[in-house]
């Protein structure tokens, strides 16, 4: 019988012998380690889940193995694009607030594509010794940024996500807290705004859900959110409650130029009647009284109302037309 010393002290031989004659692995080693290098790829090997690599990185503390081998659990799903923008998708800003689902492999399945990214990360450059990106390079960012929203390849929201998406966590919180900068995107979305609010040919062409039910708190509003996401490629949807009984409701007053929005437990008494026909109007792009400012849903092209209600969408409105003053000359209710 072997005696557990002698076993022991054999393999911590062997420990020291392999701790003498390591090697130090390139990054595609590592890749082809899971299967996710592109010969392993071309080889259709079976890829492993990152999770499963038990890595030991005693000279890169802090550091993981997806990290340093640049290849992450959702690598088919970011197949085909630069190897840079998946790096910065997993970076903390972008894990914390799930940039990635808002990126696609081709354009115009998502919100951007990996193409658009890394065209928008190929302009940000610094000069020598230098921390920020050059005037220039912010210039050409926002020109780029303008070229976008003005063509209605990007939204007026996106801008943000667009510059976390594609630039390393500290260069997008340069950008965003650089003054110069963001009075010169803000001027651009305020224009674009206006210019949209007072064309007389601007059309929302705009999609209303109503979902209802017999019974409350079965649901509605997280169904709600999600044809809004999934229509909208991963865009968070602007989300009101239209129902308190002890406060003055108003819907629209932290509007930020969504394109959808979802208005949770509207009433009959919630919004106007003439407001509510002007909201509703899919061709027209309605002025909104609001507490503090007149707003303008302008941007808005998907409304999904909820409340309770046995027989629908029915329901609601034969209460809206009970309540509503003047509809009776205007013979809705006949």
């Amino acid at each position: 019988m072997i005696n557990p010393f002698e076993r022991i002290e054999a393999f911590l031989e062997t420990l020291q012998g392999a701790m003498q004659n390591f090697v130090v692995t390139k990054h595609y080693s590592l890749q082809y380690l899971v299967h996710q290098s592109s010969k392993a790829k071309r080889d259709q090997k079976t890829p492993y889940a990152i999770a499963e690599v038990m890595s030991w990185l005693p000279d890169d503390p802090g550091k993981s193995y997806s990290s340093i081998a640049g290849v992450y659990d959702d690598e088919t799903v970011a197949k085909g694009i630069d190897s840079a923008i998946v790096r910065n998708l997993h970076s903390p800003y972008n894990l914390a607030h799930h940039t990635a689902r808002l990126v696609g492999r081709s354009d115009g399945n998502r919100v951007f594509s990996g193409h658009q990214l890394s065209e928008l990360r190929s302009l940000g450059t610094k000069g020598t010794g230098k921390m920020n990106f050059s005037k220039q390079s912010k210039k050409l960012i926002l020109d780029q940024l303008m070229e976008w929203i003005y063509s209605g390849w990007m939204q007026v929201t996106d801008w943000k996500d667009a510059i976390h998406a594609a630039f390393d966590d500290s260069d997008a919180a340069g950008l965003i807290t650089d003054g110069i900068f963001i009075s010169r995107l803000t001027a651009v979305l305020d224009d674009q705004r206006e210019s949209t609010i007072n064309d007389i040919n601007a059309d929302r062409n705009m999609n209303t859900i109503f979902i209802s039910a017999a019974q409350g708190d079965i649901g509605k509003s997280h169904l709600a959110s999600r044809p809004c996401q999934y229509l909208e490629k991963g865009r968070t949807p602007y989300m009101t409650a239209a129902e308190d009984k002890g406060k003055t409701v108003d819907c629209w007053q932290d509007y930020r130029d969504q394109a959808a929005a979802v208005i949770d437990k509207v009433s009959p008494s919630s919004i106007e009647w003439s407001a509510l026909k002007d909201m509703l109007d899919p061709h027209k792009i309605p002025r909104v009284a609001s507490r503090f400012h007149n707003t303008s849903p302008w941007n808005l092209n998907l409304l999904v109302m909820t409340n309770v209600y046995s027989d629908g969408v029915a329901g609601y409105v034969r209460d809206v037309l009970h309540y509503a003053l003047g509809v009776v000359k205007l013979g809705y209710l006949e």
